[in-house]
């Protein structure tokens, strides 16, 4: 599908009581979000705990792609970047 997900347990928790109806209602667009991030989907997931799904296109097609992640002195996450190597390197 050409679709990368960022989720952590607690939203994979959530995801998992919803019926394909909602999933594909929220995350299976008829036509494609446009934007600075083509195809970007945000959704929470569970009210009470905030949870959330991101979804973004990875370009060309499936694969896997690097994750890093990005954490404060005292270890607490602050964000991810994924390399989904669709931007040449440099010449």
């Amino acid at each position: 599908t050409g679709i990368g997900t960022l989720a952590d347990p607690t939203a994979l928790a959530a995801l998992e009581t919803w019926d394909e109806g909602a999933v594909t209602d929220v995350f299976v667009a008829d036509e494609p979000a446009g934007g600075p991030v083509p195809g970007h989907v945000a959704a929470v997931l569970d009210e009470a705990t905030g949870a959330n799904v991101v979804t973004v296109w990875s370009g060309w097609g499936d694969g896997c792609y690097g994750t890093w992640i990005g954490r404060t002195a005292d270890g607490r996450v602050t964000s991810f970047v994924t390399d989904f190597m669709v931007v040449p390197g440099p010449a």
